[in-house]
């Protein structure tokens, strides 16, 4: 007889009740700490992987591979479980191919099921749109965890992944999303708490015990909620449904597939890495692919190789730049900056790929304010940073480069001494202030009370200068000191030019909150 898949809760909810905040955020850094080298670890074991091996060799390698896939599989586990708790994992909203994500997740759990006695299924619907807009890792993070928990208690019989249209409202289409088993089931007094944390089956079978809350809470995130019908003997399906944006325009996918011997280009990259070891693997993994690599230890060593190689009617000294934002000497955000003042103003910049740890919209912000174009994230996977390099050298994506913008959020950044949750909280609390604060300002002008409307303008002088909003600043200060020297009719004058520049800053914070 079929034994249910999950069991009673046992010791792992008093493990979870006894861990405290303190000890949670220890683990989550010590995850976060070992991550980067396992990282490099998995690059090199890739990199091994494409020479030439006999079969002994191939197989210590796939066992190697394996043991350190699943090694970041449990560092990701608990990294996500803690920026959900604290409230610090944000949604990207970017375009991608829904179609050949569902395939890949199939595609994935095919490779590990080889040996197993049961069929694997994609059941795609007729009207289910193809290009749309959303966050493509996170959604594939809670298919591929929900398959792989389906893998785990499944075998024989069959796993399919679904998805059909429910419906669509505007540009928007919602999408429902199924992985449905023929495993043991579960039974009904245990279905209520599955989704909850630390949560294994009867015969535990790997893993943190995560995976299943981590999905449900993305899900939630997403704006759906995961639902679960199952028997005993029955099988089980988790499905949610989520609004997915239908893009209308899609690009065509001109990245480099990562499996392909060469790229069509003579490219010169300079990568600029302050850990060697990370430095080393991302060159050969653009070594392999044909391309000149440079590198450099800092941003100010990438800003001397700029300088030091541009001549006046010549060609960039490198086609595009792969840059770390956090670097000793001169930080990725600065040396971008240095670099692209470098050149004529209408010149076309040389694209800059940065290389990030957490890219919250604050970073996404701040790397296209320094002028970059594109980023990855840390660790550093090999068809991520194969199609970011493709992307920017093909052209495809765009450099933000805007000297004449409102807000100065690099210079934000500096003056609050680098801290980028500062920078954060401060952009926040303008949008939620300058409204309120521009209507008692007007409402000041209306009934003549100049002593109340001297010190409004100061506060938003003082404001604005902290956030780099230099052009609402001095006109702030102008209609200070216009006041100040009794001129009430000068300070009038100054407040029609100062409203719409008030609606440009809080614009332009909301869409830098937003990541660009």
């Amino acid at each position: 007889m079929a034994q249910p898949r999950y069991s009673r809760p046992h010791e792992s909810e008093s493990w979870d009740s006894s861990l405290d905040k303190g000890l949670r955020e220890e683990l989550a850094a010590i995850c976060h700490e070992i991550r980067t080298p396992m990282n490099i670890v998995a690059g090199m074991i890739d990199l091994l992987m494409r020479t030439d091996l006999d079969a002994k060799q191939q197989g210590y390698l796939d066992a190697l591979k394996g043991a350190s896939e699943h090694l970041l599989s449990l560092m990701n586990d608990v990294l996500d479980s803690s920026r959900i708790e604290s409230g610090k994992l944000e949604l990207d909203q970017l375009p991608f191919d829904l179609y050949k994500l569902l395939e890949a997740n199939v595609n994935a759990l095919h490779l590990q099921s080889q040996l197993s006695e049961f069929d694997i299924y994609l059941e795609l619907g007729d009207t289910v749109p193809q290009h749309v807009v959303g966050d493509p890792r996170r959604l594939n993070q809670v298919l591929f965890n929900l398959m792989s928990n389906a893998l785990k208690y499944t075998d024989q019989g069959n796993i399919t992944l679904a998805a059909h249209l429910e419906g669509i409202e505007g540009q928007e289409a919602k999408v429902r999303f199924s992985v449905a088993d023929t495993g043991p089931g579960i039974a009904p007094e245990d279905q209520s708490r599955i989704l909850a944390k630390y949560e294994q089956g009867a015969e535990a079978r790997g893993g943190t015990g995560l995976g299943l809350f981590i999905s449900k809470r993305l899900v939630e995130l997403m704006g759906g909620e995961i639902s679960l019908h199952s028997e005993l003997g029955q099988g089980a399906n988790f499905s949610f449904a989520i609004d997915l944006a239908i893009d209308l325009h899609p690009e065509a996918d001109t990245s480099l597939d990562p499996d392909s011997e060469e790229n069509s280009s003579n490219a010169h990259i300079l990568v600029a890495e302050d850990f060697p070891t990370q430095r080393t693997m991302i060159t050969a993994l653009l070594e392999a692919k044909g391309y000149t690599v440079s590198g450099a230890a800092d941003g100010q060593e990438a800003l001397d190789m700029v300088s030091s190689q541009l001549t006046e009617s010549g060609p960039a000294p490198f086609d595009l730049i792969v840059m770390d934002i956090q670097m000793p000497r001169m930080d990725g955000l600065s040396a971008a900056r240095h670099i692209q003042a470098l050149f004529p103003e209408n010149t076309p910049p040389i694209p800059i790929v940065a290389l990030t740890g957490d890219v919250l919209t604050v970073d996404r912000g701040l790397c296209l304010e320094a002028g970059m174009c594109d980023y990855v994230r840390k660790p550093v996977h090999a068809r991520d940073l194969y199609r970011a390099v493709e992307r920017n050298l093909s052209g495809a994506a765009r450099c933000v480069t805007e000297p004449d913008r409102a807000v100065d959020f690099a210079k934000a950044l500096d003056l609050m001494d680098g801290q980028r949750d500062v920078l954060m909280v401060t952009c926040l609390a303008v949008i939620g202030n300058f409204p309120i604060r521009l209507v008692e300002l007007q409402e000041a002008a209306s009934s003549q009370d100049w002593e109340n409307m001297r010190r409004i303008a100061h506060s938003f002088k003082s404001t604005a200068r902290t956030l780099g909003a230099e052009t609402l600043a001095d006109t702030a200060l102008a209609m200070e000191t216009a006041l100040t020297e009794d001129r009430s009719h000068d300070a009038q004058t100054l407040l029609t030019e100062f409203e719409p520049q008030v609606e440009t800053v809080i614009n332009e914070i909301e869409r830098f909150i937003q990541g660009g």
